[in-house]
Formats: C-alpha cells, sequence, structure tokens
C-alpha cells in the first residue's frame, strides 16, 4: 500500500490565505524532509512552477499506520 500526497492539496485547502499557505509548505516541506532522511518517506521533489512535491510512504513508513491510526482515535 502506497500513499501520495502533495502540495497542491494544501493549496487548494488555503488559496485564499497567500501569507499562510507560504508557512504552512515550509513547515510541511521541512517535516517532509526530516521524515525522507529518516526514511519513512520518499520525497520527489518536481522541477516545475510552480513547485511540486510529492511523498511516498516507504515499506518502514506503511508499518506506523495502525501506531498512528490507534493514536487518532483515542
Amino acid at each position: 500500500m502506497t500513499h501520495h500526497g502533495n502540495h497542491a492539496d494544501v493549496d487548494a485547502v488555503l488559496a485564499a490565505r497567500d501569507d499562510t499557505t507560504c508557512r504552512v509548505r515550509e513547515v510541511l516541506d521541512r517535516v517532509g524532509e526530516k521524515w525522507a532522511v529518516t526514511g519513512l518517506v520518499i520525497r520527489t521533489v518536481h522541477p516545475v512552477v510552480p513547485p511540486r512535491v510529492d511523498y511516498a510512504l516507504t515499506p518502514l513508513g506503511v508499518t506506523l499506520l495502525d501506531t498512528v491510526a490507534r493514536r487518532e482515535t483515542r
């Protein structure tokens, strides 16, 4: 099972908040980079305008799905 996400999702939600969009994108980039370094996700940066970054869970990241889901239901 592979899960994908990209900045387009965030941009759609925050389209009316240009200042907030930039800050949210910066936070997501930092978190995504850390998760990539730890081996939880594969981070793919596409050389396009506007910028696009895709994330996919690695097999290690998939092993954490149940744990995260349990925390969310508390």
